[in-house]
């Protein structure tokens, strides 16, 4: 699969000519006021929305983009709720984003960072390298059928023996697990 390529300037055009289209649109029409009467800033001015849409599209956070702007997450967040055209610019924002910090760090994996090839490797396909937690009790001598015949016929000691031996084995089990975990490990990466 041939690497993903950043965001093309074109992209970033079509969002800047969208946030421009609306703030032209936005300036014939009264701002919205959210708010209960506070002094803090109760409006996201059209300057503040490109800011915004331009942190975002290149890949910080909604909190570093709305501190850039000067306005609080709590007020971008019902500014989104109370207009779908800035919400939709959003979202096309932070996807582009995403996107290039998937490109980046897709770079430094092929570039020799295995722990970050391995987390896009999980990411894209869970199935195949997620981690796996698997318990094999291989010592089991008695089946549950040979625990219920020992049971009938008066072996208790026998059966709390077998029980007994099964509980070690998971304890052992979930020993070996915090041990792995404790090194830096997934549990089936331990050394045996």
């Amino acid at each position: 699969m041939p690497p993903r390529s950043e965001p093309s300037a074109a992209a970033e055009r079509k969002i800047q000519a969208r946030v421009e289209a609306d703030r032209v649109r936005r300036a014939a029409a009264k701002p919205r006021s959210f708010g209960r009467g506070r002094s803090k800033t109760t409006t996201i001015s059209p300057r503040q929305e490109v800011v915004i849409l331009s942190v975002l599209a290149n890949g910080l956070t909604p909190v570093e983009a709305c501190r850039i702007a000067g306005v609080s997450l709590a007020l971008v967040k019902k500014h989104r709720s109370h207009d779908p055209a800035f919400d939709q610019q959003w979202l096309e924002a932070y996807d582009t984003g995403v996107a290039s910090l998937e490109h980046v760090a897709q770079q430094r994996a092929l570039g020799g960072s295995d722990p970050l090839l391995m987390f896009l490797l999980k990411a894209r396909k869970p199935a195949v390298y997620r981690e796996r937690h698997a318990l094999d009790i291989t010592n089991h001598t008695m089946s549950t059928d040979d625990l219920a015949r020992a049971r009938a016929l008066g072996h208790e000691a026998l059966v709390d023996d077998e029980k007994s031996r099964a509980l070690e084995l998971v304890a052992a089990m979930f020993a070996d697990v915090a041990t792995a975990r404790a090194a830096g490990v997934g549990y089936g990466d331990a050394a045996s």
